[in-house]
């Protein structure tokens, strides 16, 4: 018996005496199921874990209402659970259940929310729904930096991260066209708010360029990836590193499309 098996068998022991000493909705067995939860998880058995996870949801209904937010992190839990396990309709139903108790709070914590709905929109193919959310998501992100911004350099970035992952996540998809508008309205989220010359700035066009080229746009490829060299040369000189590495690439293509 390995440990993992130990752990399980003492955890569902544990368990069992806890909803028979305490009750199914006592606080110490609702984190013993949970704990018993991960590890059903993590040895691939749904059936098991499932209703440990709901029982924690239904615990926090109890304590709080329908719209507490230790009620919107358990449907946070459950949504991630059933994305694992290729439940999206499931995920989806939990991750808007969560977003509607999130956007009650504060619109700065929906970003990720939103985000999440997403990427389960792009697992189902689903592909007017997922920009129907990137949509949201994009307004969202301007608004809230356009009201609070203070030169959040790494906000930014972080936002533009995760549209640039959405983009290549449409282009693994085959929805290249789609992935390109992505990825250039990330781009322009950071130019706008973080300014042309910023470091980032270049690594982003170097991106662009290799996506442009991934998906078959030369000439924006060649543009993109000239900016890289050219920002990079201002940036860091000629023989950095990274201008080496940009300049091979813009050569690559060039050799490419002779």
């Amino acid at each position: 018996m390995d440990l993992d098996e130990k752990n399980q068998k003492h955890l569902e022991r544990q368990l069992i005496a806890s909803e028979r000493k305490l009750g199914q909705y006592d606080p110490q067995t609702i984190s013993v199921g949970l704990n018993l939860a991960r590890i059903y998880v993590e040895q691939g058995r749904f059936d098991k874990a499932e209703p440990l996870y709901l029982r924690d949801l239904h615990f926090f209904e109890r304590m709080e209402g329908e719209d507490g937010i230790c009620v919107a992190f358990s449907c946070s839990r459950i949504g991630a659970f059933y994305e694992a396990y290729g439940k999206f309709d499931q995920a989806e139903a939990m991750y808007l259940r969560e977003l509607k108790i999130i956007a009650c709070i504060d619109d700065n914590f929906l970003p990720v929310r939103i985000a999440k709905l997403l990427k389960v929109s792009l697992s189902q193919e689903n592909f007017s729904k997922a920009q129907k959310y990137c949509d949201s998501l994009m307004n969202l992100i301007i608004t809230i930096l356009r009201e609070d911004y203070n030169n959040d350099d790494d906000y930014v970035s972080d936002l533009s991260d995760l549209l640039n992952e959405m983009a290549w996540a449409y282009h693994e998809k085959g929805w290249k066209e789609q992935a390109l508008g992505l990825y250039l309205r990330g781009m322009e989220l950071y130019e706008f708010f973080g300014g042309t010359d910023q470091p980032m700035m270049a690594f982003l066009s170097h991106g662009m360029g290799l996506f442009c080229r991934e998906a078959g746009h030369s000439i924006l490829a060649g543009k993109y990836l000239n900016q890289a060299v050219e920002l990079a040369q201002m940036l860091w000189g000629p023989d950095d590193p990274d201008t080496i590495r940009f300049k091979k690439n813009l050569t690559a293509l060039s050799i490419l499309h002779q």
